[in-house]
């Protein structure tokens, strides 16, 4: 059975500031002993849900990095297989299909951010 009644002894300098912060709340020591423990427990429970909210922060940090990391590759992976397409369909080289496949991205996606 679980205690409802839990009574603890203060050592005497705690007590006094104890029976000083509850007569300036005018409430008396007991209550405030009571709202003390209740107030702690409520702090111990915002305490472990905001550590778990820093863990569940930290893994999405990481999942974004690794999605940016995907994106970039992919960006890298279109880039080069249409700078081949470029190339070869307008008879230039690829590195000059690939600088002019790459101002592309880089316009579309100024012109995507504006928007």
């Amino acid at each position: 059975m679980i205690p409802t009644k839990i009574t603890f002894r203060l050592r005497s300098d705690e007590a006094k500031k104890l029976y000083y912060e509850a007569r300036d709340e005018g409430v008396s020591p007991h209550r405030k002993a009571r709202d003390i423990v209740i107030e702690r427990l409520t702090l111990l429970e915002i305490v472990r849900f905001l550590e778990q909210i820093v863990g569940e922060l930290a893994e999405l940090r990481l999942a974004q990095s690794l999605i940016a990391e995907e994106i970039a590759a992919n960006r890298w992976g279109s880039i080069e297989a249409l700078s081949v397409l470029v190339a070869n369909q307008e008879g230039v080289s690829k590195d000059h299909a690939r600088e002019w496949v790459r101002a592309q991205f880089e316009t579309h996606l100024r012109t995507t951010d504006d928007n």
